[in-house]
């Protein structure tokens, strides 16, 4: 799942022609549009929970923008550089493509604001990013702790947390999720497992509950699949794009011949080349009515909303396998820097046979679910703010 700290309107209602022309309604009578305040693009500039509470019988964390003016960097003080946009997006491409050098045979670039030739050097390398999203550094360490500002999570201190016995289904399910037969210790289950950049893990497994119960009831289920290549990775599998409502004619082999991914750690989402160019050109098709705006670093269309107290942005939807059909929600189809410069929140791989990957702004407002031991991976609109 993905939140921002963006305080948004969103209204989905149908106009009529007298409001919108008749072009326009004739447009939206055959298309599927999302109609959005220009104001509410933008994010707060004062930190602002949610007034909606969790259930008061389970544990729950605030989840908060990483970047956003909640966030623990901003209580650092002004030493602490934020990003630009520009930087955010560059260092997701240098994610993007040390993924396609774990998943396919091309070799991982940083990329930087200005390229230089290769040559050979042996230099120190750390990974500049804090430990995300579903990726915990539990006590007791198996040698040492991973050194890091946020605390480490420790069991014995959790009035939630509690150990699975060797005889639940769960523990029996850990091979299937982790690739490794699971042992056992003091009646307790215990797992082994290697993650991408090959630092591993051993220890107890236990379940930690935050917030309300899985909405069960609206999850749409894709098959999940393991990646030989790189177990931590799930794959999933995309059949087809659908803009405005319209399902966009691209070959099926366009999805088929390449691995498919879900990464919260990557932001864009990354196309094979023939499927983002129907999707991009079917889009701007339906937004010739907007100014046009420079493009923002992978992201080559944009729009200038400046003069407008609101826009219709055409739907964008995805064909999983098991015939699950995701429409994002706004905040999953355009990524704003400012109301001058709102852009197309996708990109083109470099080319067919780079990793499609599905990343987390298509995954903002969802529940998503990940069923590893039945593996698969469930979708919920509307999961949070």
């Amino acid at each position: 799942m993905a939140t921002t700290s963006h305080q948004y309107t969103l209204r989905l209602f149908v106009l009529s022609c007298a409001l919108v022309g008749s072009v326009l309604c004739k447009d939206l009578q055959a298309d599927t549009y999302h109609t959005i305040e220009v104001s509410s693009l933008l994010p707060s500039a004062s930190c602002k929970h949610s007034a909606t509470k969790g259930d008061a019988k389970a544990s729950s964390l605030k989840v908060v923008h990483k970047f956003g003016p909640c966030a623990s960097l901003r209580r650092l003080g002004p030493s602490i550089k934020q990003p630009t946009h520009a930087d955010i997006l560059r260092e997701d491409q240098s994610r993007v493509n040390w993924i396609n050098s774990r998943l396919t045979s091309k070799v991982a670039s940083v990329v930087g604001p200005n390229q230089v030739g290769q040559s050979d050097v042996n230099i120190p390398a750390k990974s500049g990013s804090t430990v995300g999203s579903g990726n915990y550094v539990c006590k007791p360490c198996v040698k040492y702790c991973y050194e890091q500002k946020e605390p480490i999570f420790d069991s014995k201190a959790s009035t939630s947390y509690g150990n699975i016995s060797c005889t639940s289904s769960a523990c029996s399910q850990l091979s299937s999720a982790t690739g490794n037969n699971p042992g056992c210790s003091s009646s307790a289950c215990v797992y082994g497992i290697q993650y991408g950049d090959t630092s591993y893990s051993v220890g107890k497994t236990g379940h930690l509950t935050f917030g309300k119960g899985t909405s069960a009831g609206t999850l749409k289920f894709t098959p999940l699949s393991t990646i030989s290549e790189g177990a931590s990775f799930y794959g999933i599998t995309i059949q087809g794009i659908s803009v405005g409502g319209k399902k966009l004619s691209i070959p099926a082999s366009t999805f088929s011949n390449v691995p498919g991914i879900i990464d919260s750690g990557t932001v864009i989402t990354r196309l094979p080349p023939t499927a983002y160019t129907a999707l991009r050109n079917a889009f701007r098709q339906l937004m010739t009515k907007y100014p046009t705006a420079p493009a923002l670093s992978i992201l080559d269309t944009c729009y200038d909303f400046s003069n407008y107290s609101s826009v219709f942005i055409p739907e964008v939807g995805f064909s999983f396998s098991g015939a699950v059909e995701v429409n994002l929600d706004r905040t999953g189809t355009m990524y704003t820097a400012s109301t001058s410069q709102v852009c197309l929140a996708f990109a083109a791989n470099s080319d067919d046979t780079d990793v499609l990957i599905y990343g987390n702004v298509q995954q903002q407002t969802f529940e998503v679910v990940y069923d590893v031991g039945a593996m698969k991976l469930g979708f919920a609109p509307k999961g949070c703010a």
